[in-house]
């Protein structure tokens, strides 16, 4: 595509696109680094691959090995994230649905 054929939005939107696309482990790894976001857990992302591979009835062990298949297979997410969930969802049951919340005149 020319140039002229591309709007200055369009053309915002790609170098921010790309910015991001870039900056986006970077950025990730400092702020775990200082506190403000969770560490990225290498293994959590495997176990997701592992079920990705057998749901659609491939074999883990032959495409990612054997070591990060038993290591997904024994993770289990971090009890403070597990209680911080279980208290979320404990407040969201209490709250009353949007219908339930407002005044209605019928």
């Amino acid at each position: 595509m020319c140039s002229n054929c591309l709007t200055a939005a369009e053309v915002l939107a790609t170098q921010v696109g790309l910015v991001v696309y870039v900056a986006k482990d970077p950025l990730h790894r400092m702020l775990a680094r200082a506190g403000v976001v969770p560490a990225l857990d290498l293994v959590k992302r495997d176990r997701t691959t592992v079920q990705f591979l057998r749901s659609l009835d491939l074999d883990p062990v032959e495409i990612i090995g054997v070591e990060k298949v038993a290591a997904a297979d024994s993770w289990s997410p971090p009890l403070v994230w597990d209680q911080r969930r279980r208290r979320a969802r404990k407040l969201s049951w209490a709250r009353p649905i949007g219908s339930h919340s407002l005044i209605s005149a019928q």
